[in-house]
């Protein structure tokens, strides 16, 4: 079976890419912040359908070191990473005009630097 890594899995686009690669026949790892727990046991119980399919695993994409422990774990565990789906992604309700640099900043950190973190170990 085909393994697949989402980051941003847990959530709208996220879980409904994760329950499309499950009903392909993927093993799919949906990696996501993991400090609340109401957001994962919701995820979990939504997709309960694919028996184990599809599993959570915790991940930070603006951290390296959490992007190349979550490489690690998905290796030892499944063998690798077949498939691997750069989904999280953050906004921030500002115009380009009004955004704040802090803002901006974060934004970059998840939706640019996050898909090299964890790109960079999986290949």
């Amino acid at each position: 079976m085909r393994v697949a890594v989402v980051s941003g899995g847990i959530g709208g686009l996220g879980t409904e890419i994760c329950r499309s690669l499950a009903r392909a026949g993927r093993q799919v790892i949906a990696a996501d912040l993991g400090h609340r727990p109401e957001r994962i046991e919701a995820f979990q119980a939504e997709l309960a359908e694919f028996n184990g399919q599809v599993v959570f695993e915790p991940l930070d994409v603006a951290d390296p070191a959490s992007c190349e422990a979550l490489a690690q774990r998905v290796q030892e565990r499944f063998g690798g990473v077949d498939i691997l789906v750069n989904a999280a992604g953050i906004t921030r309700d500002a115009s380009f005009r009004k955004m704040e640099r802090d803002h901006w900043s974060d934004v970059m950190r998840i939706n640019l630097d996050g898909v090299y973190n964890l790109t960079r170990p999986v290949v």
